[in-house]
């Protein structure tokens, strides 16, 4: 198993009092949108906005560049 990195780990310490799932929600979905960008290769990526029905999110993967 791959060594956590340390905001992995302060954000595990800030969030242990939350349910899981949502404290994983936003790694997840951090981890997920950084491999989406990766494998487009600079090609623009289109946003499932009806897919993601959570404003916060739908702010924090646009404001990736």
């Amino acid at each position: 198993m791959p060594a956590m990195s340390s905001d992995r780990v302060r954000y595990d310490r800030a969030t242990a009092h939350l349910d899981a799932p949502w404290r994983w929600s936003t790694w997840a979905f951090d981890a997920n949108a950084a491999d989406l960008v990766r494998r487009a290769r600079g090609k623009p990526v289109r946003v499932a906005t009806k897919s993601v029905r959570c404003r916060a999110l739908l702010d924090r993967v646009l404001a990736r560049d």
